[in-house]
């Protein structure tokens, strides 16, 4: 299960920048997730639930934002989300596109009272 290893990278990357700045109790930390990251964000937010035990970061909660599978269109330059299991273009019709969004796993911010 490596939802484990990043619950525990991003308990201790909080842990730093909290140190960094001054201390204090995170009552919330949000990260975005993205639909192809290959992270299952239900075992994240538990694994995240147990690593967070004697830290600064106990009892604080874990809002992960779903990031949709997006691409670009390198012939015309439109941002679209793929419908079925084509990649062509909805506006041109174009093959050549690259992927754009949707395995991100990143750390948006976090409150801290």
């Amino acid at each position: 299960m490596h939802e484990l290893s990043i619950a525990q990278n991003i308990v201790s990357a909080v842990q730093e920048a909290l140190e960094r700045h001054g201390g204090g109790r995170v009552l919330r930390v949000r990260i975005r997730v993205g639909e192809i990251s290959g992270v299952v964000v239900d075992s994240l937010e538990f694994c995240y639930q147990a690593s967070v035990d004697g830290t600064p970061l106990a009892g604080s909660t874990l809002e992960a934002e779903r990031v949709p599978v997006s691409y670009r269109c390198q012939d015309c330059d439109h941002s679209f989300r793929r419908r079925g299991s084509t990649r062509a273009c909805p506006q041109c019709g174009g093959e050549r596109t690259v992927l754009e969004g949707g395995t991100e796993l990143e750390i948006v911010d976090f409150e801290v009272e």
